[in-house]
């Protein structure tokens, strides 16, 4: 991206379809990337600068500076700072603005394919057969251990992973217009979050996706990302985002989805989850038979079927 094309997409002024190539552009372009992480760097210190700066004026009574003693047009920010920011007293406006786009934009979209955990929606909308939703009886073969009554509690971990495998369903559930599975999900993500503290604001979420399925996706997408990213908040990322992963995988091993295995986001979420310090040895080395099965030019379907089902079993208890 040269440095219009990055200005326009921090603007926010690309089309949807020119800003969607650019987040797939910046997913796989490691140098784009840096410098995009540059920008928001720069954004979030010159608020931080100007903040002290304007603390500091009102403090010592300084009038506004409205820039003419630098020549400065007042109206125009350039796209990098000049070293002279921490004297500016008047308020960035463009780069705050800029610093926002960044957060609700960029960062959530990119959270996946760079630093941090991955996003339940982007492993579905992976699957080749997305729109065909779940298998037959998908949702009665759990590999996961029932957990019964106060004697036999479920562990954060085996929570947050639970949530993101369900959420999965939830999500491919809604993409068939599958009414049926997508209220029982719902009812189970619903009732699974029922011991967390504070969390009645995504319950209301879940439920209103239950109340709501039949619907068209387009209609429940917002009420989709709401949920999974709340949820998120509320249990260990990086569980919920290996549970809802697995789970992708243990469908795409049964569809034979080698294009979901390749894709760049699969393999890294996988090379996230062998540097998780949660996970116990049994788990990583599963992980690292995934990896192995998934790696050759014809994958190994039935190790990657066992694997994957054997993955999620270890990590949602």
């Amino acid at each position: 991206m040269d440095e219009n094309d990055l200005a326009r997409f921090l603007d926010g002024t690309l089309s949807e379809e020119e800003r969607g190539n650019a987040v797939a552009h910046l997913a796989d372009s490691d140098a784009d990337a840096e410098l995009l992480a540059d920008a928001a760097c720069v954004l979030r210190d010159l608020e931080g600068e100007h903040a002290a700066v304007a603390d500091d004026a009102a403090g010592a009574g300084h009038p506004h500076d409205d820039g003419a003693d630098t020549g400065r047009d007042p109206k125009v920010v350039p796209l990098r700072p000049p070293s002279t920011a921490a004297r500016w007293r008047r308020a960035p406006a463009r780069w705050l603005a800029l610093a926002a786009v960044l957060a609700g934009v960029l960062l959530v979209p990119l959270a996946l394919s760079r630093r941090g955990p991955a996003d339940a929606g982007d492993f579905a909308a992976l699957l080749s057969a997305r729109e065909a939703g779940l298998p037959a009886g998908w949702t009665e073969q759990r590999p996961w251990r029932v957990t019964r009554g106060a004697g036999d509690p479920l562990t954060d971990q085996a929570r947050a992973a639970r949530l993101g495998a369900l959420h999965l369903d939830l999500e491919l559930a809604v993409a068939a217009r599958d009414a049926e599975q997508a209220q029982l999900l719902a009812a189970q993500i619903v009732e699974m979050l029922g011991p967390v503290p504070a969390s009645g604001p995504v319950v209301r979420t879940y439920r209103e996706i239950g109340a709501r399925a039949g619907q068209p996706r387009d209609g429940l997408a917002d009420l989709l990302e709401d949920g999974r990213e709340t949820v998120a908040t509320f249990v260990d990322e990086d569980l919920f985002a290996l549970g809802a992963w697995a789970e992708a995988a243990r469908i795409a091993a049964q569809a034979r989805d080698a294009a979901f295995f390749r894709a760049r986001a699969s393999q890294k979420v996988v090379d996230r989850a062998a540097s998780l310090p949660s996970l116990d040895p049994e788990t990583r080395a599963t992980i690292d038979a995934i990896r192995a099965a998934a790696g050759h030019d014809q994958p190994d379907w039935p190790a990657l079927a066992a694997h994957t089902r054997q993955l999620l079993g270890q990590i949602g208890g």
